[in-house]
């Protein structure tokens, strides 16, 4: 019997990922990678910053943000959605945000020199419907 990772119909599937970051100084460096790619590196300034990708159906999420030149300056993170389904700051409390003030408490507001980061370790799918108590979906 084929489970639901077999089935030939959703290897070809991805979901839309979304992520808006907020600039608030003129220094701040960040590097954005999602799932090892990485998909901003730069200075955000103080304005907004769009990043958008997508996973296949059966990955899981890893998201990276790591952030220097922070003094004065803060990176906010906005939203972080799955096919337009709200992660953050839904599940702030999930994050780990290791930084050079050993301030580890989950937050969107990244204000120290450090990786903020986001890891689900199983199919987002799974971890989603697990993480709002809804239930477990089949396991490949």
């Amino acid at each position: 019997m084929k489970n639901f990772y077999e089935l030939t119909d959703t290897n070809n599937h991805s979901i839309a990922i979304g992520l808006l970051l907020r600039g608030n100084g003129d220094t701040a460096s960040i590097k954005v990678s999602i799932n090892g790619n990485v998909l901003y590196d730069g200075i955000i300034f103080n304005n907004d910053r769009i990043i958008n990708t997508s996973i296949n159906i059966s990955d899981s999420l890893d998201v990276k943000i790591i952030c220097s030149n922070m003094a004065g300056c803060a990176i906010s993170i906005i939203k972080l959605t799955a096919d337009d389904v709200e992660i953050m700051p839904k599940y702030n409390y999930l994050t780990l945000y290791k930084n050079t003030s050993n301030i580890e408490n989950p937050t969107s507001i990244l204000e120290f020199d450090g990786v903020w980061s986001l890891d689900t370790e199983i199919p987002l799918l799974n971890w989603m419907h697990n993480s709002s108590n809804k239930g477990w979906l089949l396991y490949p």
